[in-house]
């Protein structure tokens, strides 16, 4: 007669998965195995998500995924966002079929998930509002002003580069460098003030 003498094990201690962020709610994202070796009702084994841990602490991770009781699969159900919780670290159970006093016996492993970034954010000026006046015999070449802008997207998506309209008179008197937003004087300026409104 077979007594429940074994505990599960995970066929690894720790599992990682990369997914884009915002993928579709439902994608199966990782899975996770174990095996037990008592036989029947003692080695049938149950998954279960003991804990979700993301970087804001505010939120109610555990609602963010499932596990399929018997396959391991586990899914997201919401959207993700990188800008909101850039990796993802949660805690698997592999739960026998023991009953007490013999178990049930109880295996854990972690599971971390990375979120790849989207450019999906909007770049947005530090001040939406920046006015400023030149005299028109300031020297070719002096600073002006310098706007700044931000995106919360990552690497290449959150670069942000500048450029300047201007009135078809007034083309080509200034000039913006493109990865700095410095605006500067590129000729000499007709006899009167401007100004600048960004």
């Amino acid at each position: 007669m077979d007594i429940n003498d074994h505990y599960p094990i995970f066929d690894s201690v720790s599992y990682e998965s990369s997914i884009p962020e915002n993928t579709s709610p439902g994608t199966d994202i990782i899975s996770v195995s174990a095996t037990d070796a008592d036989d029947g009702d003692f080695g049938d084994i149950t998954y279960k998500i003991a804990s979700v841990s993301v970087q804001d602490s505010t939120s109610d991770a555990m609602s963010w995924f499932s596990i399929t009781p018997k396959g391991g699969i586990i899914r997201n159900l919401v959207k993700l966002d990188r800008e909101r919780t850039p990796d993802i670290n949660m805690v698997v159970q592999a739960i026998d079929g023991g009953t007490p006093p013999n178990g049930p016996h109880i295996a854990t492993a972690t599971v971390t998930i990375n979120l790849l970034d989207e450019n999906d954010n909007i770049p947005w000026f530090s001040d939406e509002f920046v006015e400023t006046r030149v005299k028109n015999n300031v020297v070719v070449g002096s600073k002006v002003v310098q706007v700044t802008a931000r995106d919360l997207d990552d690497g290449a998506y959150g670069a942000v580069e500048y450029s300047l309209e201007t009135t078809h008179d007034t083309a080509h008197l200034f000039k913006i460098q493109r990865t700095t937003g410095t605006i500067t004087v590129a000729q000499p300026l007709p006899d009167t003030d401007y100004q600048i409104v960004s």
